[in-house]
């Protein structure tokens, strides 16, 4: 995961925000879902750093 996602996430979990955690998720999610549907590029590089952020 990003230092900046982390900090991030941090912050959520500090403030017990868990509406922002999943709306964060959910988003990333999305992104991911996007990327894979791209044709025409290689996405591979940040579809991996999205799936390994998530370990």
């Amino acid at each position: 995961m990003s230092k900046a996602i982390e900090l991030i996430v941090a912050s959520y979990v500090k403030v017990r925000d868990r509406r922002a955690l999943t709306d964060l998720l959910a988003h990333r999610r999305k992104v991911l879902a996007q990327l894979q549907a791209v044709s025409g590029i290689n996405p591979e590089n940040a579809i991996n750093a999205i799936q390994r952020s998530w370990r």
